[in-house]
């Protein structure tokens, strides 16, 4: 049976990465051949031209446009509040900004400078992506993960927008520092405040912005603003490790410190700003992830009808 808060990815001509915030009539194994509809409202960064949405997708028509669907539980308690960020970082189609929850997210794409340099962070991921690396989760990957959880009731990106795999990633990294605080909020800020001043300088910002480099066999230019080895400040010295700092903020927050494994599991230790769908499911399917797998819906060659392909919990 499906919950509210399982992870669902879609890999057909591209891999996407939603949460489910209602699974509406499409509970089980069961209940989808008892029913004419196969929507389940899911909570994503729409891609390319649009934003972070709550919305109705219908799994059956993207079967047949030649999806296929991979459902994932969380299994680990500091996962629980994942999809509390995500219900209040999304808006449904219709909603607008408001003062308490902050502007619209948008999906972070095309964004260019002056000479036509794209500096959207869709293309940070994108060389992620092509690399086939996990972006290794150091200083700003656990700054970011502070910051994203102080943001209980605005928006999640003002200005600079997101993509999907990364939203979802922030999201459970979000939930494993409320977790740490148990809820507390003024310690999770200190926590923040804490690594804000641990934080090394980033290069000027108009720097970032007007150079850039050309990447991929199309030559693209790409700005430095998006790139993580341009856009990530690090810690203040090179002496300590991430996991250095680490121990000291959880130390000095909850009395008692804390690595980077003990704060997240290991599907998460990865720089989420920077996360992309393929990488991410390949982490969340390992033994001892954090999440364990429900089902697989996939395209059966020849034909329109849902394939539901059981799993093990775990591959």
């Amino acid at each position: 049976m499906l919950r509210s808060g399982d992870i669902m990815f879609r890999k057909g001509n591209y891999h996407h990465t939603m949460i489910i915030s209602d699974p509406k009539t499409f509970e089980s194994y069961a209940s989808y051949k008892q029913v004419d509809s196969h929507d389940i409202e899911v909570i994503h960064a729409a891609s390319v031209d649009s934003a972070v949405f709550r919305e109705d997708i219908n799994i059956e028509t993207g079967e047949i446009s030649g999806n296929n669907f991979t459902f994932y539980r969380p299994a680990d308690p500091r996962l629980r509040f994942g999809i509390e960020f995500a219900k209040i970082w999304s808006r449904y189609r219709t909603g607008k900004a408001d003062e308490t929850r902050g502007a619209i997210t948008q999906y972070s794409y095309n964004q260019l400078n002056a000479s036509g340099a794209d500096m959207s962070r869709y293309s940070g991921v994108q060389q992620w992506l092509h690399s086939g690396h996990n972006p290794p989760l150091e200083f700003d990957g656990l700054y970011r993960a502070f910051k994203w959880a102080t943001r209980q009731r605005t928006g999640f990106s003002n200005n600079r927008g997101t993509t999907c795999c990364a939203f979802i990633t922030a999201c459970f990294q979000a939930s494993c520092i409320v977790d740490l605080v148990n809820s507390n909020y003024p310690k999770l800020y200190k926590g923040f405040e804490i690594l804000k001043a641990l934080r090394g300088n980033k290069l000027p910002k108009e720097q970032r912005i007007n150079n850039h480099v050309v990447l991929g066999g199309k030559k693209k230019k790409i700005s430095h603003r998006p790139l993580r080895q341009y856009s990530n400040a690090g810690g203040f010295s090179e002496r300590f490790s991430v996991d250095d700092y680490c121990r000291f903020v959880t130390k000095e927050i909850i009395g008692r410190e804390k690595s980077l494994s003990e704060v997240f599991p290991p599907a998460l230790l990865v720089d989420a700003k920077y996360n992309y769908s393929a990488n991410f499911e390949s982490m969340i399917r390992r033994v001892g992830s954090g999440w364990h797998k429900i089902m697989k819906i996939g395209c059966e060659q020849g034909g329109g009808s849902l394939a539901i392909k059981r799993a093990q919990n775990r591959d």
